[in-house]
Order: C-alpha cells, then structure tokens, then sequence
C-alpha cells in the first residue's frame, strides 16, 4: 500500500518557517536609542515579542539589530513567541502570528506503548512464516472497502497464544507499507501503559504524523485548557481526535482510513477494570461519527468485564479467537525447529552439541505441551538459548530429565498463571474447582456442581459458575467440560516449587473429599476418579480409607483390594 499523498504545509512549525513579516511602518525623526538604538516605547514580555515603534529612523545598522533580536526570540522560544508589528498611529495590528504550544501533548504521551519505542520488556513479534493467516484475515479486513463490514475487530485467545506478536507484526507491516496507523500496547507492569491516562495523547500523538494538517486545531485546544489531559476519556476524544480530523477532513487529497492497533486491553486498569469498557465505548463512538474513517483491531484475554463490555457497543464486531483451527501446533513445530536451529549455531557451547540433537521426539515433546499456545514453547526455547549451561542439559531440565538446580525453565510462564489465579474473587472455591477438575475422571461442569455442593454448601451453582468465569484466560467450557488450554497449567498447579500457595495436593484432596462423601452415600461419588493418578498405594490415602465405613447405599459397589480398599464405578 502507498502511503500518503497529501502535503501539509500548515504545520506549525512550517507557518514561522515560511511566514513573510509584515513590514514596519517608515520613519521619520530620530529618537533616543534603547536596545535598538533608535526606537521608542518598545516592550519585551515573557512569552511574547511585540515592537510598537512610533518613529523609528532606519538604517543598516537598526535593521541588522532588529533582524538579530527576532531571529533570537524564535530560536530560544519557537513555539511560544508571539510577535505583533503595531503603527502607533493606526492603534491596530498591520499582521499577526502565533504558534501555541504542543508541550503538554508531548509530555503525555507513552514512548513504550508506541511499536518499536524504547524500554519495552516484552517485545516480541511473529516468527517469519507463523501465523500467517491469522495475520491474512487482519489485513483483509483492514483493507475492506464495501460500508456494511464491521470496522472494529476483536483478537481475543488464551493467556499466551502470541496475541501481542500478531498486533506487533502487523503494526510492522503497517509502518513499512506506509498505512496510516497509531499503536497503543498496554502492559501491566510498565507503569507508563498499563491505565488510559496516556492513551488520547499517544494515538494523536501519532495521527498528527500522517495528518500534519490536524495540530493546528490540536494546539489551539491545548492552548485554551492545558489540563485537557486530566479530563475523561470523553472529552479527549471528542476535542483532540474527532474536532482535529473533521476540520483537517477537507484539506486532504487522499483520505485513507486510519488503523488503530490497541493490544493488551486486559492489562489496562487492571484492577479496577473501569478504564477497559470506557476505551471500548469511546472507540465505538469514533467510529459512528463519521468523517475519517478508522479500522479498531483491539487485542485482549476473554475475561468475562471485556465481553460484556463488546456486547454493549453499537459496532458490529468482528472477532477472531486463538484456537486450534489456525494450526497453531504447525506453527509452533516451525518456531521451535528454527530456535534449535539458532541455538546450536549461536550457543557459548555449541561446539559441544551432536549433529542429531535435539531428537524429533524432544522437538514433539514441546510442541504437545505447548497445547497450541505459543507461551510455552517461547519460555522453554528462551530458556534453553540464554542458559549458560549446556543446550542438552537445559532441555532435559524442561523435559524433566534432570530437576532445576535453581533457575525454573517455566519461570516466565508459572509468573502468568500465577498473577490469573491472585485476581480471583474467591481464591478457594477457584482451587476446589480446579482440583475437583484434576481429580474426576470426566471433569463435567454440572457434575463437579454436584459433587462439590454434596461436598459443602457453600458451592452453590451461582459460585461455581462465577468461579469458572474468572478462568477464562486459562480455560474454556467445551461440550459442558472445563478444558484447559496449556497441558503445562495441571503440572504448575501439583507442583508445589512452581506453584507456591496454589499448589494442589490432589491426594489431601481426594481423601478428604472422598471421606465426606463415602460416608454420606451421595451417588456423586460415580463421578470421581478417586485413584487417577494415584494409584499406588500411599500411606496417605491407606491410614484414611482403611477406616472408613461407606454407607450402606453405596456399599454394594465397593470392592475391598488386597492392601487397600478401592470403589470401583
């Protein structure tokens, strides 16, 4: 795509550039001498210039004086210099020019929330040749031109499938096809992009560089309120992006629609969260006003506020969602291969490694676990290319050959699941959830109700249902059952070093969940796989279920194993 055609010649900057002085009116006595030798009354102010001269006597020497002191003024204050030739005997201006400052734009923007801006920890974008179609149906809608397809698409997906590598990806392409666009990555941990207090002024920030035309209204708006950036979202848009590019409408000879690429809206406010539906209301209503036309590709988790939020707007909305049918495990095998590939051409000790290495059985081992989500494979490809150890040493520390010493191959990954599960509202009922989805054998949504209301009241269906909805990053109900989508999430949440206070000991809890419910008889029990993986014979479960009496209604299906006591369902 081309990139814009139209010149803009009504810069600021440009109009002091390029602006003829009006001349001073001629003199005609000589006067006492100031700061230019022959002028009277004239007056120097802060943050303005002016010169009243009532007789002013010309001549080589005056002139070059006067030239040097304007010429001064712009210099050490261009964008704030007024300057006003006055005839004392006409009282009025014979021309005028003033350029207000774009300081307090500048100052609010966010660098690192800009594609490419410097500081950010999480850059990151598509390996060449991976996801190529998800990147193909982006580039398609934005391209659309027939007026009834939607104009704002949602990128949504688990926690980890490459959603901020896509929109960086495409932000690239926009960059170097010359497409009109303004980035916004939020992150939670930069503490300059992770609320919408700089999110008005970096878009503009932006826009203006394709719409020059636009920062003459923006400047005499930041000119008369200053604080505009302490005001809502509302007023932003309304007076820095929809007033500036409906009066620079009709200056341009070419009108392309303007892509607004916004990644991470989850991590934006995430607290309180007010900030994510507001963002979305406000985009929504640049987009029915009319005028320039936008594309809105918004990127972000499927949390239950963020659905609820698209649900309200206006638009219609297109989507796209993360899953299996964009081939992400082709994609992954392809990222992995080549990551190999660099490490066994790049490592420290490379020149220790076998022609063979790594195995075609080390490279499916990660693609599987991957579970289609790109997190995985690039932590473990991460770790394996910056450990100093030996490139078969750190592989058999993610295989689980050889247990870490000290520094985790999953420590990036275990940090996401980590920081999911602090945002729940009810930290227990979320941990018998998942452990009620770890132990049965069929992890049936309305059978885990059951089972865990028999268990104890408190888990009313409304609970449970609350529960799961805060999940949504990490797992998703499919055909009624609760389905993880990282295979890694399961191994975290039993393995006490990685998941700290969220560690599962699923034996405690299928003994004590089993005791309550083998002593009351509930028919819940049938849906349990009490011995899944633990079916050796541990002390634990042997001191506690050799001492229970199953009641009678239950007792006919219970079959008494040598060594220990077992139902079989």
């Amino acid at each position: 795509m081309d990139g814009p055609s139209n010149v803009d010649t009504h810069h600021p900057v440009g109009q002091i550039a390029n602006k003829t002085m009006p001349s001073p009116p001629e003199p005609s006595t000589i006067a006492s001498a100031s700061v230019l030798k022959n002028a009277k009354h004239t007056r120097i102010n802060n943050s303005s210039f002016r010169i009243t001269t009532l007789t002013i006597h010309l001549n080589a020497i005056h002139v070059l004086f006067a030239v040097l002191l304007v010429f001064l003024g712009l210099v050490y204050s261009p964008a704030k210099c007024t300057i006003r030739w006055s005839s004392a005997d006409t009282g009025g201006d014979v021309g005028s020019e003033t350029v207000t400052s774009m300081d307090p734009l500048y100052k609010s923007v966010a660098p690192n929330a800009i594609l490419n801006a410097g500081g950010r920890a999480d850059e990151v974008r598509c390996h060449p040749g991976t996801r190529e179609e998800v990147i193909g149906l982006i580039e398609t809608f934005m391209n659309a031109q027939d007026k009834g397809t939607p104009r704002m698409l949602w990128l949504s997906g688990p926690a980890g499938a490459g959603k901020t590598a896509i929109m960086q990806t495409v932000a690239e392409r926009c960059k170097e096809r010359g497409v009109p666009h303004a980035n916004f990555f939020f992150f939670r941990t930069d503490g300059s992009r992770n609320d919408a207090t700089p999110f008005v002024a970096t878009l503009v920030y932006q826009i203006i560089q394709f719409y020059p035309s636009m920062a003459n209204v923006v400047a005499a708006t930041l000119h008369a309120n200053p604080l505009i950036f302490q005001t809502d979202l509302q007023e932003q848009f309304d007076m820095l992006m929809h007033l500036p590019l409906t009066a620079a409408e009709n200056s341009l000879s070419v009108r392309r629609p303007i892509v607004l690429l916004i990644d991470g809206l989850d991590e934006c406010d995430s607290e309180r969260k007010t900030a994510q539906r507001q963002i979305l209301q406000e985009l929504d209503t640049l987009l029915l006003q009319g005028g320039i036309s936008f594309r809105v590709i918004i990127s972000s988790r499927v949390e239950p506020q963020i659905s609820m939020a698209f649900n309200q707007l206006h638009s219609h909305v297109d989507s796209i969602f993360l899953d299996d049918q964009y081939s992400p495990a082709t994609d992954i095998r392809l990222f992995v291969t080549a990551e190999f590939e660099k490490i066994k051409s790049t490592h420290y000790l490379a020149h220790t490694l076998s022609t063979d290495w790594p195995s075609a059985l080390d490279v499916d081992g990660i693609v599987i676990e991957s579970s289609g989500q790109f997190i995985y494979a690039a932590t473990v490809m991460r770790f394996i290319a910056h450990s100093p150890a030996s490139p078969v040493l750190s592989l058999q520390k993610v295989r689980g050959i050889v247990p870490p010493a000290k520094n985790s191959p999953f420590a990036h990954l275990d940090a996401v699941y980590t920081y999911i599960l602090e945002q729940s509202d009810d930290a227990d009922a979320v941990m018998s959830i998942l452990a009620s989805t770890l132990a049965a054998r069929d992890p049936d949504v309305a059978r885990i109700k059951i089972c865990l209301k028999a268990y104890h009241p408190r888990y009313s269906e409304e609970l449970v249902d609350s529960s799961v909805a805060e999940l949504s990053p990490i797992s998703q109900i499919h055909e009624g059952r609760l389905r993880f989508f990282h295979a890694s999430f399961a191994d975290f949440l039993q393995d006490k070093s990685r998941a700290g206070r969220f560690h599962i000991d699923l034996e405690a809890f299928c003994v004590g969940i089993f005791q309550k419910l083998y002593t009351k008889g509930d028919s819940v029990l049938c849906h349990f796989e009490m011995f899944g993986s633990h079916q050796s014979q541990t002390p634990l479960i042997r001191a506690n279920f050799m001492h229970v009496q199953p009641s009678p209604i239950i007792r006919p299906a219970v079959t008494y194993c040598p060594g220990r006591k077992c139902a079989r369902y």
